[in-house]
C-alpha cells in the first residue's frame, strides 16, 4: 500500500472501528476492560448482514504493529474456532504490506462438505476488506463498496 506504516497501523489499531471503513461490517464497537496496553477494549461487537458477531483480542504490539483475534461469538456451529491475526510491515518510506492471517476449524462432517464454499468465501472477504483498507489507508475515503453498504443500510431504515 502506498502509505506509511504507522498510518496503516493508526487504523488496525482502532479494532473498535473496522467498520468505520471496511464493508462487510455495518456496525462495530468495542466492549469489556482492555486486557493489552494500548488497546482501548478487550472484545468488538459487530454487526454484519444484520447478525452480532463477537471478537475477542488474543495478541496485541504496537511496538511490532499486530494483534490478533478470536471469534466469540455468533460462528455457525460447525465452526470450533476462527482467528484473526494482522501485521504492517514497512517497505519503503511510503510503502507498506499488511498480511492478514485467518484461521478456522471447523468440524470433520461439516469441514469436508463446506471446506471449498467457506474457503472461496473467505478469501472473497478477505480481498474485500484489504481493498477496503487499501482505499482508506492511501485517500482518507471510504470504498465505493462501504458507500453502497452505508446507502442500502439507510433505505432500509426508512
Amino acid at each position: 500500500m502506498n502509505v506509511l506504516a504507522d498510518s496503516l497501523w493508526a487504523i488496525l489499531r482502532e479494532f473498535d472501528k473496522a467498520s468505520d471503513w471496511t464493508s462487510t461490517l455495518d456496525h462495530s464497537e468495542g466492549a469489556g476492560e482492555a486486557k493489552f496496553e494500548g488497546t482501548t477494549c478487550n472484545e468488538r461487537v459487530c454487526v454484519s448482514n444484520h447478525k452480532k458477531l463477537v471478537e475477542e483480542l488474543i495478541m496485541f504490539s504496537d511496538e511490532k504493529k499486530e494483534l490478533a483475534y478470536e471469534l466469540t461469538e455468533g460462528a455457525p456451529g460447525f465452526v470450533k474456532l476462527a482467528q484473526n491475526h494482522w501485521k504492517v510491515y514497512k517497505i519503503s518510506q511510503n510503502k507498506s504490506v499488511v498480511e492478514m492471517n485467518v484461521t478456522m476449524h471447523l468440524t470433520k462432517f461439516m469441514g469436508f462438505i463446506l471446506g471449498r464454499v467457506i474457503t472461496k468465501t473467505m478469501t472473497k472477504q478477505v480481498l474485500l476488506v484489504l481493498n477496503d483498507l487499501k482505499i482508506y489507508a492511501e485517500t482518507g475515503e471510504i470504498s465505493e463498496e462501504k458507500k453502497i453498504r452505508i446507502s442500502k443500510l439507510n433505505k432500509n431504515k426508512k
